[in-house]
């Protein structure tokens, strides 16, 4: 079995001219037309609501930037609270 070739593509256009006449040809291409684009829009929605992947990715660069601002706020709170400058901590570890 192959494809659709032009002869039988011939046959069906002159059945289906036959079927509807010359008058309501275009109105059924027209509504057939619609009706696809509607399909495909519909197919394009669902599709871009099943795709979560760029919108999880954004989310955890945001997480992970204010992980790194909390961290960084905490470091310097507890700089501050212990009365250490990152100088004095150096010369503690190295016993100086």
């Amino acid at each position: 079995m192959g494809s659709i070739g032009m002869p039988e593509l011939l046959v069906i256009f002159i059945v289906i001219l036959m079927l509807f006449g010359s008058k309501r040809l275009p109105e059924l291409a027209r509504g057939l037309g619609k009706g696809i684009q509607e399909f495909k829009k519909a197919a394009n929605e669902f599709k871009s609501e099943l795709d979560v992947e760029p919108v999880k990715r954004e989310f955890e660069k945001e997480i992970k930037g204010s992980l790194d601002e909390i961290k960084n706020d905490l470091d310097k709170t507890i700089h501050i609270g212990t009365g250490k400058t990152d100088s004095s901590s150096e010369t503690s570890k190295t016993g100086e």
